[in-house]
């Protein structure tokens, strides 16, 4: 099921980083997510047209994750 991503840091009332991902499950995501927030320093989130999205674990104040609807 498809779901969102938006990454929010200190500072910044808006998300640094959003994407809608198609590419598995939503609880394994936001454990991968929680699991590198709190194990790495700076954790890639992806691409933002041409330049990674490169984010200091530190900074981050809050990930949402989101389960999209699919339209059949």
């Amino acid at each position: 099921m498809p779901y969102e991503i938006k990454v929010y840091v200190v500072g910044r009332e808006r998300p640094v980083y959003s994407s809608i991902r198609d590419d598995g499950d939503v609880n394994k995501a936001s454990k991968s997510i929680d699991g590198a927030l709190t194990e790495n320093k700076i954790v890639s989130f992806g691409l933002l047209k041409e330049d990674e999205v490169l984010v200091r674990s530190e900074n981050v104040t809050h990930v949402e994750i989101t389960e999209k609807e699919v339209d059949l």
